[in-house]
Parts: C-alpha cells; structure tokens; sequence
C-alpha cells in the first residue's frame, strides 16, 4: 500500500493549496460520481484510467470521477465494511487513509511532474491569448469605477478566468448592478477587478458602438451587451469613455 500513502501524500499537498470549498467540491464528487465510475469498472473488471497527461486537461469534476473510483478499488482490496462507512458519511479517501496509514512523501514521477509542467505553461499561455483577444477588440472602450462596489448578480463560472492582482475575465455571462447602473452581457467578454469575485470596482469593456442618449441615460445595446447608466456620470476619453458611480 505505499503506492496509495504516495498518492494520499500528493493529494495533501494539492489540496492545502486549495479554498476549503474547493475540497468539498471535490471530496463530494468522488463520493457520488466517483462511485458511479467504480460500480461500472467493476463490473467491467476494468479500472479508472489515471494518466497524468490526460489528467491535467481534466476539469475538476472529470478528475473526481477517476480519482473517487480508484480510491474506492483500493478500498475495496483491504477486505473491509467501507460502504457502510461511506453511507454513514465518511470520505473516500479518509477510509483509505485509515486503512493504509499517513500519507508517505514521496518524489513526484518524472511523467507527473512534466505533465503538471506543461499544464502550466498551457494553462499561463491560454491566458495571455484570452487577455490579449479581449484588448485587440475593435471598436470604442468603456471604463467604470466604483469605490462602493458594483453589486454581481449574476456570472458563468464556466467561463471565467482568473488573471491575477484581482482581475476576472468573464468570457460569456455577467450582470452587474450599481447605483443608477445596470451591465448584462450574453457572449461579450467583460474584464472585471476588485477584492473578490462579487465585490467588483473596475469594470472594463471593449469593442463598444456608439451610444443613445435620451432621458438622462446613456445607454448601450446589442444583442450581445446592455449597458444603462446615469448620464451626467459618462465622460469621454481619447478611447472612449469613463465613469464613476460614487
């Protein structure tokens, strides 16, 4: 069993790097669709595929079902009621844990350490390419500020990229709300920054038309954006234009 105290050992690391809701996430997964797996690839007397390449273009989600079947195929191997503890509300890899002792560190596999590698470099480079798609836009750019905070209503977690320095690229889906102010995109790229994902106090956007202005609004609108503001608030800039909302 010190393959699965090497693997329990990584694991541990993986996770102290992530939020607490993160691990939930996954200890959840594996639990119920890891289970899913480990039922069919009995049945089929196969096992979960594991390959560390493949394993790093994985989403969380597709990762969890490979890694809840095999930790419950190891379970299964140490001849013990684990079912019933899994019913009873303990986690996969917390039995296996009790069963074949602390995680044991250990050096990470030359495979696993130049795929972890170059899912980095995949990950950094696509990044780049989303960020510098998004300023290339043609068209005219709007920048917003708020000190209070923008309100998040709204957003597609599928489609966000996190870029650092509190910048969030939301690729597809966001609804923002403010004083006097209302944004909606389905399908424009929005790059958002503040403290934390729902407290937003910059707000850009590119590739913007020409807006109307009736009735003390401002107002942008195609099939893709909604932009509705006070304004007294637009200013116009060499780019575009800026707002503030106090």
């Amino acid at each position: 069993m010190t393959p699965a105290r090497h693997a329990l050992h990584w694991r541990a690391r993986r996770h102290a790097q992530l939020d607490a809701a993160h691990c939930t996430f996954e200890t959840r997964m594996e639990t119920t669709e890891g289970l899913a797996l480990y039922v069919e690839t009995r049945f089929l007397a196969d096992h979960p595929d594991l390959d560390p390449e493949a394993a790093t273009r994985q989403t969380p989600r597709g990762w969890s079902y490979r890694s809840g079947a095999a930790l419950a195929h190891l379970l299964e191997r140490t001849g013990t009621s684990w079912p019933a503890e899994v019913l009873a509300g303990r986690a996969l890899a917390d039995l296996l844990t009790g069963q074949v002792g602390a995680p044991r560190p250990a050096a990470p596999h030359p495979d696993l350490r130049g795929a972890a590698q170059a899912a980095a470099d995949g990950h950094d480079a696509d990044l780049s390419a989303r960020l510098a798609a998004f300023h290339a836009q043609p068209g005219s750019t709007l920048h917003l500020s708020s000190p209070g905070g923008l309100r998040l209503s709204g957003f597609d977690p599928m489609n966000l990229y996190p870029l650092g320095d509190g910048a969030l690229l939301h690729a597809r889906h966001v609804r923002l709300r403010g004083p006097g102010a209302d944004l909606l995109t389905v399908g424009h790229p929005v790059l958002t920054r503040g403290p934390d994902l729902f407290d937003v106090h910059e707000v850009t956007l590119r590739g913007l038309p020409a807006p109307t202005v009736h009735g003390g609004r401002w107002r942008i609108r195609t099939p893709t954006l909604t932009v509705n503001l006070p304004a007294e608030t637009v200013r116009s800039t060499p780019d575009g234009w800026s707002v503030r909302l106090d």
